[in-house]
């Protein structure tokens, strides 16, 4: 069978993996990079994503993603269907790494961002002029990612800050929209593994004060669990 005839048979069942494999190994004896990749796809989606082995081999299928165009991706892995699936936001792990791990993952499937692996240092990180404990360095990494592929807006809908908060002994993760409301760390914890995070709005005097608001808006227990929140907002 040609390998035109096995895409449009992989097209009406993209999650028939043999039928993936078959597809693939059509595809490099074709010489086409494409098979790799679709290798590649079944290797990682067996794959636990906090472990090593799937992040040693992401990089690989992010370059061959990036070169394949978006309708075929769609067609053979049924993306769409993939990203529109419930997320188990009550499975979050227990440590900073693979909870960094478990949050560039989500962003993959959901929103197609290429993220890294988790561990390593960016200039805007750098540019803070201030010593970062591991999830704020992660998360300023994050946006750092997010901002180089234009993908900002498809996750968030708040601002890019990374500053002090005027008034106030804490450095901003993020500022509402509007402008009125920051989510920050402590400068006392800024150097913790994962630290709190506490709220500011804007007084009526137009000084920052804590807020007491609750929920999406109030202070979480860590960096990692504020950003999971956070996102989560943004999907449902």
């Amino acid at each position: 069978m040609s390998a035109e005839a096995l895409f449009e048979q992989l097209k009406a069942k993209p999650r028939d993996l043999s039928l993936r494999a078959v597809y693939a190994d059509a595809l490099q004896q074709a010489g086409d990079p494409r098979g790799e990749l679709l290798t590649l796809e079944t290797q990682l989606g067996a794959l636990d994503p906090l472990g090593d082995a799937f992040w040693s081999l992401k990089p690989r299928r992010d370059v061959l993603r990036h070169d394949a165009a978006a309708d075929w991706l769609d067609a053979v892995l049924g993306l769409k269907q993939l990203r529109a699936e419930p997320i188990a936001w009550s499975g979050f792990p227990g440590t900073t790494r693979e909870r960094w791990r478990w949050l560039r993952a989500l962003l993959d499937q959901r929103f197609d961002v290429r993220t890294r692996d988790v561990g390593g240092d960016c200039e805007r990180a750098k540019s803070v002029g201030r010593a970062l404990g591991a999830s704020v360095r992660e998360w300023i990494c994050l946006l750092d990612e997010l901002i180089a592929q234009n993908a900002w807006e498809r996750v968030f809908r708040d601002a890019l800050s990374l500053d002090l908060v005027e008034g106030q002994k804490a450095f901003s993760l993020m500022i509402q929209g509007e402008g009125d409301f920051h989510w920050a760390v402590p400068l006392a914890k800024l150097r913790a593994e994962d630290p709190p995070v506490v709220t500011f709005s804007l007084s009526e005097r137009a000084k920052w004060v804590r807020s007491t608001r609750e929920g999406h808006y109030g202070p979480k227990p860590s960096v990692t669990e504020w950003a999971r929140d956070f996102i989560r907002s943004y999907v449902e």
